[in-house]
């Protein structure tokens, strides 16, 4: 066999794999900080801790110290209509 032959094979078996566009997508934190909270919603971090503060944003915990969420409970606050209480 021939090296071009070989290269035309190797192209064809590449071609052949298909990804969906799932795949393609930047996947999503479980876990998110103050930054992509806000980020997520469009606010300010500054807001993110007033909403804390007002007990009006979900539950966060700590992880040595820094406040995190879980994806499924933002997700499920913003289902719930927590997002009208967003300044």
């Amino acid at each position: 066999m021939k090296s071009h032959e070989v290269g035309r094979q190797e192209a064809e078996a590449v071609s052949a794999v298909s990804v969906s566009p799932d795949a393609l997508k930047p996947a999503q934190p479980e876990i998110l900080d103050r930054a992509q909270l806000a980020a997520r919603w469009s606010i300010s971090v500054r807001s993110i801790a007033r909403m804390i503060a007002a007990g009006r944003a979900p539950k966060p915990f700590a992880v040595g110290g820094l406040l995190r969420w879980r994806l499924s409970s933002i997700e499920d606050f913003e289902r719930k209509g927590g997002r009208g209480l967003l300044p």
